[in-house]
């Protein structure tokens, strides 16, 4: 199962540094959840196959959130995801988020 990292919107310019500061060797497979602003500003660091755009709309996020996990879990090691404003329906999202990143027992 891959790991789950919770990068919120205010930091996620600082997720392509990290990305180029570690090796592939460091992080293993990794895919990126985020709306395609963030993505673009991560085509040179992570080939567009571990991009998985996630919906601007917060419901469609919130309905779309567990397929998108799955879609990530099948071929990711670590999870980044970029989740929206924790404000409205994305207090639920986070929610999802904060649990499905939590330590297995």
């Amino acid at each position: 199962r891959g790991a789950v990292r919770i990068i919120p919107r205010k930091d996620a310019a600082a997720l392509g540094t990290l990305l180029r500061a570690h090796s592939a060797a460091e992080l293993g497979r990794v895919t990126v959840i985020a709306e395609l602003e963030v993505l673009a500003g991560l085509n040179d660091v992570i080939p567009r196959e571990q991009q998985l755009p996630a919906p601007v709309d917060m419901e469609a996020y919130a309905r779309e959130l567990y397929a998108l996990l799955r879609i990530a879990d099948a071929v990711a090691d670590v999870i980044f995801i970029v989740p929206p404003a924790e404000i409205g329906v994305g207090v639920a999202i986070w929610d999802r988020l904060r649990k499905a990143s939590a330590p297995r027992g």
